[in-house]
Parts: C-alpha cells; structure tokens; sequence
C-alpha cells in the first residue's frame, strides 16, 4: 500500500517556514540542515610539510598539515581519521615517489588498519611516478581509515607533493 503526503511547506510549530518543495520537486531548507545528527558535513584537506620524506614502510603516514578539517575528525598527530557517524565516505591520497630509481612503491588505505584499498606507481631514472588512491567505503561509527607506504619512497611539500582528503557522502 503506498502513502502520499501532499505538502508546499513545512513549518515550525511557531510557524517559522524549515523546508519548502517547488513544483518541480526541489526542496528549499531556511535554515541549517543536519545529516546524521551532524550540523556539518565531515571533511578534512592534509598533507605532509614541505620538503619532507617519507620512506619505506611507514604505516601510518603521518599527514601534520591541514588546509580543512570540517569537525576536526582527522588528527595531524595520529595520522588517523575517525568516523564521527556511520556512513558512506570518500577518500582520496595522492602523491609521488621521492627518489628516481626504478623502485615501486605502494601505498594502501587502511580501514581499522587492515589493508583494504592500494595503488601502484614504478618511477624511472629520467622522472617521478604520482600514484592516486580514491576510495568509496562505509564505515561505522569510530572506525578508523589511516594511509600506508610500503616499498619506495614519497615526498611531501605543498599541494604537489603527499595529501590526503576524505568527505562523508551520505
């Protein structure tokens, strides 16, 4: 058996208009809108310091720079970031390799530290490979997502160099 509500607007119960549904179904909010008990939407820009290495198997990677970190779910001293609520989250690591040696380097997404996402990069004598890891992944609530290097090195330093970004989606 389907349901229909038929409604222009949604009000307080002082009156005050919250949302508002256009003709063509489009949905106007007056004020602050909240998802998942939030009033903003998790979301975090790091990266590592200019002119840093980082070498080998470090796990985690420790990205002590932001440039957004919406709620402050991302911890520039842990390299960790926890879900502040369970959901859908986008996370994306780039960067390049340090040293031109024709060395592989690998570098993971870690949920609750298990390997879960990886990528791939081989540098040569003449250049420096950039590796990109993008991620969609459903945590619950306090998992964990840190990033890992094996094999080969990265360098950080500005925009350029190592970052690591991540959103909830819904």
């Amino acid at each position: 058996m389907a349901s229909e509500l038929g409604v222009q607007t949604i009000q307080h119960t002082n009156g005050t208009d919250a949302l508002t549904v256009a003709s063509d179904g489009s949905v106007e909010a007056q004020g602050k809108l909240t998802m998942h008990g939030l009033d903003h939407v998790p979301a975090f820009f790091a990266r590592v310091s200019n002119d840093t290495a980082i070498a080998a198997n470090t796990n985690p990677i420790i990205f002590n720079e932001t440039e957004a970190n919406v709620g402050s779910h991302y911890s520039t001293t842990t390299g960790k970031f926890t879900a502040p609520v369970a959901g859908t989250y986008m996370f994306i690591v780039k960067g390049h390799e340090q040293t031109q040696d024709n060395v592989g380097r690998s570098t993971f997404i870690r949920v609750n530290n298990t390997k879960t996402f990886y990528g791939y990069s081989l540098s040569s004598s003449t250049g420096r490979a950039t590796i990109v890891v993008n991620a969609i992944i459903t945590l619950a609530k306090d998992d964990e997502i840190t990033v890992s290097l094996e094999d080969g090195d990265s360098w950080g330093g500005n925009d350029a160099g190592l970052n690591f970004m991540g959103y909830l989606i819904g």
